[in-house]
């Protein structure tokens, strides 16, 4: 007689990994279903107290849950590796999306904004994702509590310290406060704004005692002098001008810089018009070049990048060539600012530059942008202040991982290596 395996129906037997695909497919159809009749989660509904009362109501659900039907199925089943790989997956792939997908409230194509790709963390599905992450890694951490031995401190202390740090970034995603504070030169500010404009009066405030911008070496490029359209191979029709010798070759056009000032001005004289040094606020970079055409004639003149306050100037080449200078781009750029609190009766002062923000109190105060038309003669610095009152939390579940690790690859590799040799 043949024998035939028999397949097991679903939810027959022991669970494993088609249960959980099962799951996550129906979590993501009923994500999609509230998310297409409701929109987006209503961020409000998980702000302070709230979040904190949902985050301990599932962490004593966790602990409850556990401790009394550990010895069921389906709680084995939700603390074993196949719910850990696929919820680990569905929060994984929409994570994935969320990086890959402009976050914003208006997104083309429509059908985006339906699946909630592009306010992700607001989405139902990503909620419902990470709320399956949390029950599965918390099933897993309480697993190695009954019964505790003194060798289960490493994973304890790993996936608990993930599930820490996992807990506090989502549930307390909904008290960062982001703001935008714009600073001008000699004006004290104290009120910043969100996203939607709403003014908000801190307990703190912030002077723009100078903007500060350093700009890499101009560059000539050739444009097409009726359209102004750049040529745009970067490798053969830009030029960095790094001083008064820099030469080379663009579309056959031998260039020979005889001059580079980094901010000039341009001088009306009836009998010799022309560029000179000047340190005054809306002075340009501008170089004077001889260029040598494909035929052996030769052209020469002043070239300038303008600024709000200049015209740009162009060496016209022949009928479909001209010389000009790109606008200069930003290499370096940061605020002096005072720093006024209530609590102290002098001010300090600072520097915030990009990728190096201060810290005042509970706010971190990033620098984001400036008057862009102006460069570095802008007088507007804008800064973001970002606070976020439950990130101590997550840097205990990261230190928690950090310790569970040394553990496991240190302390507890010292106690099992003698039982290796008996």
């Amino acid at each position: 007689m043949e024998n035939k395996k028999q397949k097991r129906k679903l939810w027959t037997g022991a669970l494993g990994y088609a249960e959980a695909w099962v799951t996550v497919a129906g979590l993501w159809l009923i994500g999609a279903a509230l998310q297409f009749m409701n929109g987006p989660f209503p961020d409000v509904a998980m702000m302070w107290p709230a979040n904190i009362i949902a985050g301990t109501v599932l962490v004593t659900a966790i602990v409850l849950l556990y401790f009394f039907n550990r010895k069921k199925a389906w709680v084995k089943w939700l603390a074993g590796v196949p719910v850990a790989i696929v919820s680990l997956s569905f929060f994984g792939l929409l994570s994935v999306i969320m990086a890959l997908t402009p976050q914003q409230a208006h997104l083309d194509p429509h059908w985006i904004m339906d699946l909630g790709w592009n306010q992700m963390t607001s989405s139902y599905p990503f909620i419902l994702s990470y709320f399956f992450l949390l029950v599965s890694l918390g099933f897993a951490t309480m697993k190695r509590c009954f019964p505790w031995r003194n060798k289960n401190w490493g994973f304890f202390a790993n996936h608990a310290g993930l599930w820490i740090a996992l807990w506090a970034a989502g549930f307390g995603a909904y008290d960062v406060q982001r703001l935008s504070m714009d600073l001008y030169t000699g004006q004290p500010e104290w009120r910043a704004y969100d996203a939607k404009g709403q003014i908000y009066e801190l307990d703190l405030a912030l002077e723009l005692k100078a903007f500060i911008m350093e700009e890499y070496d101009p560059k000539l490029m050739m444009v097409h002098p009726k359209t102004g359209q750049i040529y745009d191979d970067a490798a053969q029709y830009f030029l960095t001008v790094e001083n008064d010798s820099t030469a080379g070759n663009m579309m056959g056009f031998d260039i020979q810089v005889k001059r580079l000032m980094p901010a000039a001005a341009y001088v009306a004289d009836a009998s010799n018009a022309r560029y000179e040094e000047v340190n005054q606020i809306g002075a340009a970079a501008t170089v004077y070049a001889e260029v040598t055409k494909p035929n052996g004639e030769k052209v020469e003149g002043w070239v300038s990048a303008g600024s709000f306050a200049a015209s740009p100037a162009w060496l016209m080449l022949d009928s479909t060539h001209t010389l000009a200078m790109a606008p200069p781009d930003p290499k370096r750029y940061a605020s002096e600012v005072k720093i006024f609190r209530p609590e102290e009766e002098t001010s300090e002062e600072a520097l915030i530059e990009v990728n190096h923000p201060i810290k005042v109190g509970d706010w971190k105060i990033y620098q984001l942008s400036y008057d862009a038309e102006k460069g570095k003669w802008s007088n507007l610095s804008v800064v973001e202040l970002v606070r976020d009152p439950w990130l101590w939390v997550v840097y205990i579940g990261v230190f928690m991982m950090i310790a569970g690790a040394v553990y496991l690859f240190t302390l507890n590799k010292d106690k099992v290596e003698p039982s290796k040799q008996a």
